[in-house]
C-alpha cells in the first residue's frame, strides 16, 4: 500500500510541476537599463532658406546617473558626439529616462515622449504625446523589416515602432520609425519630417522645411 501512496505522491507532484505557467515575456529587455555604452553612426539634414545643412557624426549613449523619486527612479542617459573614430568624444546633452511596469519615457530637449509600451505586442497602440503638449500621437509595434536595417550584427528579438507614417504627398512627408533589439535597447533611428514648396518653386517636391535623421548602432561598449 505504501509504495503506490508514493506513487501516487510522485505523480501530484509532477502534476502541480508542470501546470506551473510560463513566464510571460512583457517585453521589458528591449530597453535595458545598464551602464554599458551604445554606438552609433548619425546622419543629420536639415532645411531652411538657405538651403540644406548636412551633418555626419558618431553618438554615444550611457546611463551616467540616477535621480531617486518618491515611487521610482529616473535615469540619466548621457550623450556625447564626434566627429568620426578618431577625434575624442564630447559632452552633448543629458536625457533622463524612467521606466516602470507599463512603459519607458525619455525627456529629450525638455519634452517627454513614451518610447515604449508593455507588453510589447504587435499592433499594440499608445499615446507618445501623453506626457507633453504636443498632440496626440499614437505609436505603434510593427514587425521589423530587417532587410532595411543599417545594424547588421544584431542577432536577437527586435521590434519597430512606428511614430508616423504619412508617404510622400504634394505639400509633406512624415515617416518616422525607431528599432528596438531585446538586450541591446535602441539600435536604430529613422526621422523624415518635410514639407515641400507649393508656390514659386524650382523644381517638383522642392523641401522648404523640415529635417531628415538616420542613426543606427555600430558599435556595443560593456
Amino acid at each position: 500500500m505504501r509504495r503506490y501512496l508514493n506513487i501516487l505522491f510522485v505523480i501530484l507532484i509532477w502534476s502541480c510541476t508542470n501546470d506551473q505557467p510560463e513566464p510571460v515575456n512583457l517585453g521589458y529587455d528591449y530597453y535595458p537599463l545598464n551602464t554599458n555604452k551604445r554606438v552609433y553612426q548619425v546622419s543629420e539634414i536639415n532645411f531652411n532658406l538657405l538651403g540644406p545643412d548636412t551633418a555626419s557624426y558618431q553618438l554615444r549613449e550611457s546611463i551616467s546617473d540616477t535621480i531617486q523619486h518618491e515611487e521610482d527612479i529616473s535615469y540619466v542617459l548621457k550623450r556625447e558626439k564626434r566627429a568620426d573614430e578618431n577625434a575624442q568624444w564630447e559632452k552633448d546633452s543629458l536625457w533622463v529616462v524612467r521606466k516602470n511596469d507599463f512603459m519607458v519615457s525619455v525627456t529629450e530637449n525638455n519634452q517627454t515622449y513614451v518610447k515604449l509600451s508593455f507588453p510589447v505586442v504587435i499592433d499594440r497602440q499608445w499615446d507618445g504625446n501623453a506626457y507633453n503638449t504636443e498632440s496626440d500621437r499614437l505609436y505603434t509595434y510593427i514587425e521589423t523589416d530587417t532587410s532595411q536595417l543599417l545594424t547588421t550584427f544584431i542577432d536577437s528579438s527586435m521590434v519597430t515602432v512606428q511614430i508616423a507614417a504619412v508617404p510622400d504627398n504634394l505639400s509633406f512627408r512624415d515617416e518616422r520609425f525607431e528599432v528596438y533589439a531585446e538586450g541591446l535597447g535602441l539600435i536604430e533611428k529613422n526621422y523624415i519630417r518635410v514639407t515641400y514648396c507649393t508656390v514659386g518653386c524650382d523644381s517638383v517636391k522642392q523641401i522648404q522645411s523640415g529635417s531628415i535623421l538616420n542613426q543606427y548602432m555600430i558599435g556595443y561598449e560593456e
